[in-house]
């Protein structure tokens, strides 16, 4: 199995598709990042050398980010959000939806699990 980023990608599957199990990264990107490397979007993850793969990890930590690193990033975000007190972050703090969302009829999963 090849392990990136805390991630088992799935050995048959085509490297376009198994980049994606890393949080993070989406199909655009990864598409882009295997052009990049040189690799066929069509190769499977076992046919890979040792080669191709540092090369994925080298270049996905010199400009993405991505796992607890982007995990991160995003915590520290909401919490910026909820020290200024903006609306935004009101809502994060109240655990309500943030983008505008209604929540009369709606947003029962979200309310409920914002109960203590």
């Amino acid at each position: 199995m090849t392990y990136i980023y805390g991630r088992f990608l799935p050995r048959e599957q085509k490297i376009q598709y198994a980049l994606t199990e890393i949080y993070g990264l989406g199909a655009f990107a990864a598409e882009l990042l295997s052009s990049r490397i040189g690799l066929s979007p069509q190769m499977l993850v076992r046919n890979l050398s040792e080669q191709d793969i540092s090369n994925i990890v080298y270049l996905l930590g010199k400009e993405y980010s991505v796992e607890g690193e982007l995990k991160k990033l995003q915590r520290n975000d909401v919490r910026r959000l909820v020290k200024i007190r903006s609306y935004r972050g009101l809502r994060h703090k109240q655990s309500l939806p943030s983008r505008g969302q209604r929540t009369h009829s709606n947003a029962r999963t979200r309310r409920k699990l914002g109960k203590i």
